[in-house]
């Protein structure tokens, strides 16, 4: 029932078309993806989303998405959609079809990002918050040992390059000392099923030759 709703064609990522039919066979759940690039709740959410989406497809679970952008110009949505995996409806029928869509569903889209699931074969709304199942979604995978799940957070991403930290301290005969510090979150090794990972914090402190190492803690 979905794929009459969602136009002629749907563009794959590298620029090939694929028709609604052939892309919802076997898809269980649908996600339709309401989103743009100046919206910068989006390109938080988009990263996570996506690192679910990989997941799922690895275990042919049925999951798909179809991206329908509230971008204005053609290259922003280019732009955009480049770093998508899943498919997307034409910028050019997007508003068209993104109406028909709230229509049929019988739901409407007053900000995003949002995410609708959507049963395909019933064409019923089944959930409107698919933002909260992402997140649901991307606990269970981590918690399973699923690295790219932390890895896709924006703060685990810069605990992962190191975080750089500043501190003034007194030492031990109470003199002002400059300190520097990198706070680092290290993923778990093997299948990562035994850990989540660590927070590594490592100081240094200041001499005439520069930084040198002072003491490395863990937790």
């Amino acid at each position: 029932i979905m794929d009459a709703v969602l136009g002629d064609s749907l563009l794959q990522n590298g620029g090939s078309n694929i028709s609604p039919k052939e892309a919802l066979q076997g898809v269980k759940t649908l996600g339709i993806y309401f989103s743009a690039s100046w919206c910068g709740p989006c390109k938080k959410f988009t990263p996570l989303m996506k690192a679910v989406y990989e997941s799922k497809k690895e275990k042919n679970e049925g999951f798909e998405v179809i991206y329908c952008s509230w971008d204005k110009q053609q290259s922003d949505f280019d732009g955009y959609f480049k770093d998508m995996p899943w498919k997307a409806i034409p910028f050019q029928d997007a508003k068209k079809i993104g109406d028909a869509i709230q229509v049929h569903l019988k739901t409407k889209i007053n900000s995003i990002p949002t995410l609708l699931m959507v049963d395909p074969k019933l064409g019923v709304l089944l959930e409107k918050d698919g933002r909260s199942r992402i997140h649901d979604y991307q606990q269970e995978l981590a918690m399973a040992g699923d690295k790219r799940q932390l890895l896709a957070h924006t703060a685990v991403k810069k605990l992962h390059e190191g975080i750089d930290i500043n501190m003034y301290v007194l030492n031990d005969v109470n003199e002002v000392e400059q300190r520097s510090a990198v706070l680092k979150y290290v993923p778990p090794q093997g299948d990562g099923k035994s850990s989540q990972g660590k927070i590594t914090f490592t100081e240094s402190a200041k001499s005439k030759d520069g930084y040198v190492p002072w003491r490395q803690r863990k937790s």
